[in-house]
């Protein structure tokens, strides 16, 4: 949200869905905030929080159709299973934004965080990712939250 991307939402409409996702902390101003609102009330665009910080901006909070955290096998949880910290600032807790109160737990995403660090024997990072993976299956099954795999990184690709 951070650079003007509705002139890009506004040409693929009506052709294609764009689905976008966000950190939360920013809504475009003016004429694109009001232009992109049009693009999601119609259906042509959808937004997915992942938030980094506590907050998020509220247009986005209003709109967002998913949440998703990033679980790593050392994540803080909150009560609600939720990390408290962000992976790109885990030495801060913050409490990490939280989905309004009503909104349903199926569309929140937890996703292992792929540890691929290059200075580590792969065998350490393997073990990392396979923590984190039965980590967020867990707190899933647990707290009726949803699993997200980053397939492309499962079958090899960059």
């Amino acid at each position: 949200m951070r650079q003007n991307i509705v002139p890009l939402c506004s040409a693929l409409a009506p052709n294609h869905k764009v689905q976008i996702e966000t950190s939360g902390s920013f809504w475009p101003e003016g004429d694109s905030g009001k232009r992109l609102h049009h693009l999601i009330l119609n259906d042509y665009v959808s937004i997915v929080v992942s938030p980094k910080t506590a907050f998020v901006h509220d247009m986005i909070r209003k709109l967002a159709i998913a949440w998703k955290y990033i679980i790593t096998k050392d994540s803080l949880l909150g009560d609600d299973g939720l990390p408290i910290s962000s992976t790109q600032h885990p030495h801060h807790p913050c409490r990490l934004a939280r989905p309004p109160g009503n909104f349903f737990k199926q569309d929140i995403f937890l996703q292992p965080c792929d540890h691929s660090d290059p200075n580590t024997d792969p065998g350490d990072n393997e073990a990392s990712n396979r923590i984190a993976r039965n980590r967020a299956v867990s707190l899933c099954q647990r707290h009726g939250y949803r699993l997200s795999l980053q397939q492309h990184k499962i079958i090899g690709l960059p």
